[in-house]
């Protein structure tokens, strides 16, 4: 009995595939209301959905000295010549809120007019006015030291000038007199003299060039220092009125990302490619608002890489420019709509089916009910002497009943 019974549960691939073959129009409809449910659920998630953003490209490497000992014919230096460590502090740096909270500020570093107009404190407006001022002066003090520092350029290339030109003088006077003297002590000719004079002339303004820049450069650390401390409380104090700070500076962490080429992920790629930081802003639903952000970090990504890249040996300073052109503002997820209306349509509709396909095998086996000679035969060992037909059309069986009757009359 226990291996008749077993026999009646066993069941081929065949019996499944002619089940669900009979249950085909059922498996279909299935199939089209979890598609239909998967695509409205795709549509309602993202039909409201619209991401704007771009990428800017920025070329970074240090400039280099005119007497540097480094080998590279490159204005900029050499290709690469910041290691993975400096660029992912530099990376580590731009994602600080120290620089989100540089976009929200003016030229100063202080905060904008419109802000001070919208918290309208007192005390504050004080803070901001005597910062300001203190601001001002180091940049004034600061464009005079530029000044000096061409004029003591000016002086360096005049120096070198006058040397090269008296150095040519001696070279063909001892050329024509090999008992002169090789030292230029004392002049043999009237140019000599006036070439020796013009060159002492150039040093002593070189030495004046020199002091003055150099007092101006210690002034310009100490009224940077000045601008900072004046500057502290005005910002501590903006960050405590100002309602809407932490939640700008959410935002602008959130809406922009930065990345530079990492070695390791392709070796075969020319040092070139060591040379570029990514920036990469996102913004949900708001056109306007990635557009600003894109021109704030224009103009600041450069100039805070600038200030905050360490200078190797050998060079005298950072260049930091945009190369991406064509960067601007577009929306990043076009298309999405539709794409995710798929996606979860075919999802949700082969899960449905797939349900609805173990839901009728399961359903078969649990029909414990004969339906078939050929399980009469097995459960019970006996041939089958007769079959009885079932009349699915009821008219049929009306016909037969009404011949079966006009039989008997006869």
């Amino acid at each position: 009995m226990e291996e008749t019974t077993q026999k009646q549960n066993e069941i081929s691939i065949m019996d499944i595939i002619r089940l669900l073959l009979s249950k085909i129009k059922w498996l279909i409809l299935v199939l089209v209301i979890g598609a239909g449910l998967g695509a409205g659920f795709g549509v309602i998630r993202t039909h409201n959905v619209e991401y704007y953003g771009t990428e800017l490209k920025f070329y970074i490497n240090p400039s280099k000295n005119e007497g540097s000992s480094v080998n590279s014919d490159s204005q900029y230096g050499v290709y690469g010549a910041y290691g993975k460590n400096v660029l992912n502090n530099m990376v580590e740096l731009l994602e600080s809120e120290a620089f989100a909270e540089r976009l929200l500020l003016d030229e100063n570093g202080l905060p904008t007019e419109e802000r001070l107009t919208a918290i309208d404190n007192e005390e504050l407006n004080q803070l901001v006015a005597t910062a300001n001022v203190a601001v001002g002066e180091y940049n004034a003090k600061y464009t005079t030291m530029e000044e000096s520092l061409t004029s003591l350029n000016l002086a360096n290339e005049l120096v070198d000038t006058k040397t090269t030109q008296l150095d040519k003088l001696w070279s063909a006077a001892r050329l024509e007199n090999s008992s002169l003297p090789v030292t230029p002590e004392t002049g043999v000719s009237v140019e000599i003299d006036n070439a020796i004079s013009a060159l002492n002339e150039a040093t002593v303004n070189q030495i004046h060039a020199q002091q003055v820049y150099d007092n101006l450069y210690k002034e310009v650390k100490t009224l940077s220092k000045k601008a900072d401390q004046a500057k502290e409380p005005a910002l501590a104090k903006w960050r405590a009125l100002d309602s809407t700070y932490t939640t700008e500076l959410t935002r602008i962490v959130s809406a922009v990302s930065y990345s530079y080429y990492d070695e390791t992920m392709d070796v075969d790629a020319d040092d070139l490619a060591r040379s570029f930081i990514y920036v990469n802003i996102s913004v949900l639903n708001d056109l306007e608002y990635a557009q600003a952000l894109r021109l704030l970090l224009i103009e600041a990504v450069p100039e805070y890489i600038v200030e905050k890249m360490p200078i190797p040996s050998g060079y005298d300073g950072t260049n930091c420019i945009r190369i991406s052109r064509t960067d601007e503002v577009h929306r990043t997820n076009s298309g999405v709509v539709t794409k995710t209306a798929v996606k979860y349509g075919l999802i949700l509709g082969a899960a449905a089916l797939v349900v609805a396909c173990i839901i009728i095998i399961v359903i078969d086996r649990s029909d414990k009910r004969l339906r078939s000679i050929e399980q009469i035969t097995d459960v019970f060992n006996v041939p089958v002497l007769g079959v009885i037909p079932t009349f699915k059309n009821s008219q049929k069986a009306e016909d037969f009943a009404e011949s079966k009757k006009s039989t008997e009359v006869q």
